[in-house]
């Protein structure tokens, strides 16, 4: 890994993606355990 301006930009974009999921995941669990979750996953 070489830190030029590609490879930090394409970090930077996984970090977010990541943080972005780990959101998503967290908010349906939530939703999960209140039973307020919804079935309209594709």
């Amino acid at each position: 890994f070489l830190p030029i301006k590609l490879n930090k930009r394409q970090r930077e974009l996984n970090r977010k993606v990541i943080s972005l999921l780990n959101n998503i995941i967290e908010n349906r669990e939530k939703e999960m355990q209140l039973g307020i979750a919804k079935n309209d996953d594709r």
